[in-house]
């Protein structure tokens, strides 16, 4: 027992630093200078003659000595960016609170369920969703703009966004909640890249200005500025107390109550996207997200939902030029990924083509609970020769039996009734799923609408449905 607690102690210590040197230049700076200022300590040691009897041996004695008080004043530099995560590093339970998780009835939900759009986005008909898995700002004015739009035009940024804080008391509590969500379960995390979102969404006459960011630098700014975390000894762990609080910074306007408006300064703002995913049989396909995952643990989603890669920007498919491409692209590799399409005996080409013509996006939002993430939704639907039923158990579970008995959705009509058996049988969609879900309710409400455009939505999304 005391091996494993001397190795766990060792490990944290590891991480910490290694943490550190990717995130603090203060922490880099003064570890290697520590390291070379007391090598170059040993070495004037070495040399040292007592008592000095030559001028030169007067410049080793100095040299030594301020060797060895500036290193020591590098590592007291270099230890204060990792203070903080020392003070607990042995501790095995972590507690978290918000930082994309939360549900109505949880301390952290009337925060959340406050916060109003910003005015720009109020304007453009932003309104606040709230439900029982989160809180998201929706418009559907703005998305059905995003539907009848020609194209979504887009510009990559041509320098990298740096998104740990200059300031040490912000810089300390991204490192912190980092090593403290890198230790949260059995699941590896990797810093992949992903696509942050740098314009507004106010002028669509401007190109969408998007930039590079790091699947850490979410978890540092999304993450961090929209959780608390508290922690307990390992022998008493009903004894919690709160260690960091990222609420302090969450991005609200002036006035406090309303969400700061796209883009956000020092916030990474990394899209995502939720698509409804349809059957070959017209069944709506769900699964379980694993609880290992602290967004959405153990929640019912659909099965193709994530983050969007760099990579997404970059594949053959779509026109290159439309940002709309791009969020479709996100969808059919989530889509390949999660549902197994591996099983296929089509190239791999193949099936992403045919998936992405059959793919649309149908709105946008922002998740408050993740400090305003800007997230699309979608929908896809299956070819109706694909007859498998498959899930790739990496972060989704197969939902044994579901309460109630699923029914082919043939029209955006049919998605009333499947909300409403959801609702009845108190079944827990994640909050992008719902959201996602939200839109297809209100898209069935244009089937008799007097708006040409309204009509044309209702039709794009009964035309995939019933292909």
């Amino acid at each position: 027992m005391q091996w494993g607690f001397l190795l766990e102690r060792l490990k944290n210590f590891y991480q910490v630093r290694i943490l550190a040197a990717r995130y603090s230049p203060r922490y880099l700076l003064g570890a290697l200078g520590a390291i070379v200022l007391l090598i170059g300590a040993v070495f004037g040691a070495v040399t040292l003659r007592f008592p000095p009897t030559t001028f030169l041996d007067i410049l080793t004695w100095i040299f030594t000595v301020l060797s060895l008080v500036s290193a020591v004043y590098s590592f007291v530099i270099a230890h204060r960016e990792v203070s903080d995560v020392e003070k607990i590093d042995s501790s095995r339970h972590f507690f978290f609170e918000g930082g994309g998780n939360v549900a109505a009835g949880d301390a952290l939900y009337p925060f959340f369920a406050g916060i109003e759009p910003s005015d720009a986005e109020q304007a453009l008909g932003f309104v606040k969703f709230a439900h029982k898995t989160g809180v998201a700002h929706v418009s559907d004015a703005y998305d059905n703009h995003l539907m009848l739009r020609k194209d979504m035009p887009f510009q990559k940024a041509s320098a990298p966004v740096p998104y740990v804080s200059p300031l040490p008391h912000i810089r300390k509590l991204q490192l912190a909640y980092l090593f403290y969500r890198s230790r949260l379960g059995k699941k590896r995390m990797t810093n992949d890249r992903k696509v942050a979102m740098l314009g507004s969404i106010a002028d669509s006459r401007q190109r969408l200005l998007i930039g590079d960011a790091r699947y850490f630098d979410s978890l540092m700014t999304q993450e961090a500025f929209s959780a608390r975390v508290s922690c307990s000894p390992v022998e008493q762990i009903a004894e919690k107390r709160q260690i960091l609080d990222g609420l302090r910074f969450y991005p609200l306007a002036e006035d406090g109550t309303r969400l700061a408006p796209l883009p956000v300064a020092g916030i990474t703002s990394h899209f995502g996207a939720a698509a409804i995913t349809i059957g070959s049989d017209g069944l709506p396909l769900f699964a379980l997200q694993g609880k290992e995952n602290l967004i959405s643990g153990g929640k019912v989603v659909w099965r193709a939902t994530g983050s969007m890669d760099y990579a997404d920007l970059n594949t053959a498919l779509g026109s290159g030029r439309d940002f709309r491409d791009a969020v479709k692209r996100n969808i059919v590799r989530e889509a390949y990924e999660e549902m197994g399409l591996k099983k296929l005996a089509l190239p791999r080409e193949t099936v992403l083509a045919e998936l992405f013509r059959r793919t649309i996006v149908t709105g946008f939002f922002r998740t408050v609970e993740r400090a305003g993430k800007p997230d699309f939704i979608g929908l896809l639907k299956l070819p109706k020769d694909w007859k498998f039923d498959s899930i790739d158990q990496k972060e989704l579970r197969p939902i044994k039996s579901f309460p109630f008995a699923l029914t082919p959705i043939r029209t955006v009509e049919d998605f009333v009734d499947l909300e409403a058996k959801l609702r009845e049988h108190d079944v827990t969609l994640a909050a992008s799923s719902l959201t996602a879900l939200r839109r297809m309710l209100v898209i069935a409400g244009y089937r008799d609408s007097d708006d040409e455009g309204e009509r044309a939505i209702h039709a794009t999304v009964n035309r995939l449905l019933g292909g």
